[in-house]
């Protein structure tokens, strides 16, 4: 299973099949739930949770640091680990339905 702990941005994974085909599910959601009702954040802080896109894909993550003077953020990929910058208008509104895989 895999969840995010709203309040402190902790993200869990235990990898096996079901749970890859529900994380991948989950991700399929996501992006359609991001291109019909896309909401970039309009304030950026530290350790909120956001969608972000990456080769066609929205995927959840968490802002881990704000570079302002070149308009960015560092974020945390939540479901995979790795860490992307991203540009402040990039990072979009993540509804709480996307918290919990199902």
């Amino acid at each position: 299973s895999s969840g995010i702990n709203a309040e402190y941005g902790i993200c869990m994974r235990n990898i096996d099949g079901d749970n890859d085909r529900a994380l991948m599910d989950m991700e399929d959601d996501l992006t359609d739930f991001v291109r019909d009702n896309a909401t970039v954040l309009t304030s950026v802080q530290v350790n909120q949770l956001c969608a972000v896109h990456s080769e066609k894909v929205y995927y959840r993550a968490r802002v881990l640091r704000l570079i302002k003077n070149k308009n960015k953020a560092e974020v945390l990929m939540l479901d995979y680990g790795d860490t992307q910058l991203y540009p402040l208008d990039e990072l979009y509104h993540l509804d709480s339905k996307f918290l919990v895989l199902p």
